[in-house]
């Protein structure tokens, strides 16, 4: 798995969407909330199988582990998980040319990632703080 650090560079360099939530918490806080790609429900290393296997969502992966770890409303729950695809499409095209195949390949894949944690991520998203509206930016 990639290192806190270069994820949060990452996310930084590429302005990704709601990247400012890093600054809320401290990098050890961050390591402990990020925990690779999919739900804490996976064991550890199907989770480090699905991130090994996609360095490009990484650190699009970090900032929705923050943001569901950060919690709100049902629509800042949409809001995070389609950010989600945004920020994995921000690493993807940066990483792939336009004439790559793979570049397409995972341009899908985010959009089905962000699919599945619409679908199923509702038991893992923490409804119970309040929190403001505007503390999202779509």
């Amino acid at each position: 798995m990639p290192g806190i650090d270069a994820l949060i560079k990452e996310c930084k360099l590429l302005q990704m969407d709601d990247a400012q939530i890093i600054d809320n918490y401290t990098t050890e806080e961050i390591a402990q909330i990020y925990n690779g790609i999919g739900p804490d429900k996976f064991p550890d290393g199907l989770r480090r199988a699905i991130t090994f296997l996609h360095p490009s969502f990484a650190a699009a992966s970090l900032l929705h582990d923050l943001e569901f770890h950060r919690g709100g409303s049902p629509a800042q729950f949409r809001r995070s998980n389609w950010r989600l695809a945004r920020n994995a499409a921000k690493s993807v095209k940066k990483r792939y040319n336009a004439w790559h195949v793979l570049r397409y390949l995972l341009l899908f894949k985010a959009l089905r990632f962000a699919w599945y944690c619409q679908i199923f991520g509702k038991c893992s998203w923490n409804a119970k703080k309040t929190v403001k509206e505007s503390d999202f930016r779509v």
